[in-house]
């Protein structure tokens, strides 16, 4: 008896796919239609949230954002 060495290469995973592509493609739209049915018949949730963020010009302005000094007259709260 002769020993085979195991070859699985891109040529065989094509030509695997190529004979079982009808078996792939109903197997893949079978799954699709249950699961659009599924979320079809789920109960809508939506979540959302918000953030409240005072700005001002003083604080955000150029001319104190890049500077090399540190204006210590800028109150942040």
């Amino acid at each position: 008896m002769e020993k085979k060495d195991f070859q699985f290469d891109l040529f065989d995973i094509i030509r695997i796919g190529l004979k079982w592509k009808t078996k792939i493609l109903l197997f893949s739209f079978v799954v699709a239609v249950i699961a659009a049915v599924f979320f079809f018949f789920q109960k809508n949730y939506y979540n959302a949230y918000g953030s409240f963020f005072p700005s001002s010009a003083v604080i955000s302005g150029r001319v104190n954002l890049f500077t090399e000094t540190n204006h210590e007259w800028i109150d942040y709260i």
